[in-house]
């Protein structure tokens, strides 16, 4: 969790969000939780940028997110969800045929997904863990070491949009990594400064400065972009 509150909190525009006090306009109160989880995360972010500490604990966030999973998630665990979205895919594949309107056959489908608007923030997640579609019914998960090469600065969007957008340009700003595999690791965080524009890493309470140069590794798990065009201030 610390590395995905520290991609957020670098997150520039949501920092803003929180420690103007917007955030109050859009709180659900009549939700179970009445806001707590949005209080907790605007604290927490309003800490970080106080400068008035080293490092903080998000014990507070940490039990009150845990709580409200907990309350909605019911009966339903990780394993036995994986297991059903493991199934459901299976029937899909791709033994899933249509009527193609213009031959009139039945053809073999194919799944296509364009994006219709472009996010001021974008956040691209890496499938890495994955269920052996053999030993899925034994919880067998794994991990993908693979390396992928994303770009740090002008990633175009244009390709996967359903029109032609006028901004379609990103620039990487943060990514959470994961190291190990699900037997055991650990998350840290690489988050680019809107303030100094360096790249630092961020694992639990040490705080390092990094070249941009090891920002892309097979470890990286989840990217944040944001849209070139976008105010970050």
């Amino acid at each position: 969790m610390n590395s995905i509150i520290q991609c957020l909190n670098n997150t520039a525009i949501l920092v803003t969000y929180f420690c103007n006090g917007q955030y109050l306009e859009h709180v659900n109160r009549s939700h179970s939780t009445r806001g707590a989880i949005a209080e907790e995360l605007a604290a927490v972010v309003r800490a970080l940028w106080s400068g008035q500490y080293r490092f903080i604990a998000t014990r507070d966030l940490r039990l009150g997110y845990i709580s409200e999973c907990a309350s909605e998630a019911g009966d339903y665990s990780h394993h036995s969800l994986a297991r059903y979205a493991l199934s459901r895919n299976d029937n899909w594949l791709l033994s899933r045929r249509w009527n193609c309107p213009n031959c009139k056959e039945k053809r073999d489908a194919v799944k296509k997904l364009d994006i219709s608007r472009l996010p001021p923030v974008l956040v691209i997640h890496f499938k890495r863990f994955y269920v052996d579609p053999k030993e899925y019914m034994c919880n067998a998960y794994r991990k993908k070491q693979t390396y992928i090469d994303f770009p740090l600065e002008d990633l175009d969007m244009r390709q996967f949009s359903l029109h032609s957008p006028p901004n379609h340009s990103y620039n990487l700003y943060a990514v959470s990594n994961h190291y190990g595999s699900m037997e055991g690791g650990h998350y840290t965080a690489y988050c680019k400064s809107s303030v100094y524009g360096k790249w630092y890493k961020y694992d639990d309470h040490v705080v390092t400065e990094i070249p941009s140069s090891e920002v892309k590794s097979s470890a990286a798990y989840i990217l944040f972009y944001t849209s070139c065009s976008a105010r970050q201030t």
